[in-house]
């Protein structure tokens, strides 16, 4: 708010109002002051915190990319989008909107958290703007709701057992979003075609039918990579819990930024004489074993961020055998 003293006269006298008018409903209206008064950049930001668990603490660089990916975040001339959304959790955070519950090392916010009752109306606003729904034994196929968010407990209710199927034919074509766990059963993706986010944990990809025509997908966090990686022309994050073989056509993707897998490795058709620069920014865990695998790591001039597995590399120097480590100079 701005520092005015008339400002301040008419949070006070609105505050008043609604503590005194309705008891049992005071704390929830004045909770609803906070969000009236957040800037347009800010309000989807916030309503976004209801699409996690509730009482877990939410990891801060995974909010940020799934920000970044949801379009949230105005882009700036001399400033990144993660540095731009950063601010923007500062904003959460001065307005005591957010809870800071472990930070990093450099003082930065490494996990934060939302209050219950902050979380209950993030819900409320975001399903009555068709923002945001969590999918619950009165979840309807009839719902316009851009994005979806299934906790895990969801899927065990027999009632909606086979909720994956709920999402089929032009029932889910508005639909931006998907963030949950079907653990049970086939997910049907072939009408999403404008899905942008879809953060799916399950063991048996082979379930999730269609999503080789997600070709808007800018977020994906998946058990197993598909084999129609290729497709994804505006992918920028790609989050493999499995291991990853990364093909040549993974490393042509002109927009992926962010690659993270348990253990990635370059595969048979990546060679030295195959140079592909990629805008791969971050990348993990990628194993450096051979002096082809470091020829192909040193395509990935963009890199901010680095983790790896490595062995001591075979040199034959005119016939003599000799070992050296990995030659990571490259990474300015």
């Amino acid at each position: 708010m701005d520092r005015e003293k008339s400002t301040w006269e008419n949070v006070g006298g609105s505050l008043a109002s609604y503590i005194f008018a309705d008891k049992s409903n005071s704390r929830m209206q004045i909770l609803e002051l906070s969000y009236k008064h957040l800037s347009v950049n800010l309000k989807p930001c916030f309503l976004y915190f209801g699409a996690f668990y509730e009482d877990k603490e939410i990891p801060v660089r995974r909010l940020i990319r799934l920000w970044i990916a949801e379009g949230f975040i105005c882009k700036h001339e001399r400033k990144s989008l993660e540095s731009v959304a950063e601010e923007y959790l500062m904003e959460l955070l001065g307005k005591s909107l957010v809870i800071v519950t472990e930070r990093r090392s450099n003082g930065g916010v490494k996990n934060c958290v939302i209050h219950d009752l902050l979380r209950d109306l993030c819900l409320r606003r975001a399903e009555e703007e068709n923002f945001l729904k969590l999918m619950d034994d009165n979840y309807s196929i009839y719902n316009k709701h851009q994005r979806l968010y299934a906790p895990f407990r969801f899927v065990s209710l027999k009632p909606i057992h086979n909720a994956s199927h709920l999402l089929l034919g032009r029932y889910s074509r508005h639909v931006r979003s998907l963030i949950g766990y079907f653990s049970d059963s086939p997910l049907n993706v072939l009408s999403m075609k404008l899905l942008r986010v879809l953060d799916w944990w399950n063991t048996n990809d082979g379930d999730l039918v269609g999503i080789e025509t997600l070709v808007h997908l800018r977020y994906l966090a998946i058990y197993i990579m598909p084999a129609s990686i290729a497709s994804f022309v505006n992918l920028e994050y790609l989050f493999v819990h499995g291991e990853v073989s990364i093909a040549s056509s993974l490393l042509k993707l002109a927009k992926l930024r962010y690659l993270q897998a348990r253990e990635a490795t370059f595969n048979e058709d990546c060679n030295s004489t195959q140079i592909i620069i990629n805008k791969l920014e971050y990348l993990s865990t990628i194993c450096i074993f051979n002096l082809k695998d470091e020829e192909m790591l040193k395509c990935s001039t963009n890199l901010r961020k680095l983790k790896c597995k490595f062995k001591p590399l075979l040199m034959d120097d005119e016939g003599t055998l000799s070992y050296r480590y990995p030659d990571l100079r490259f990474l300015t």
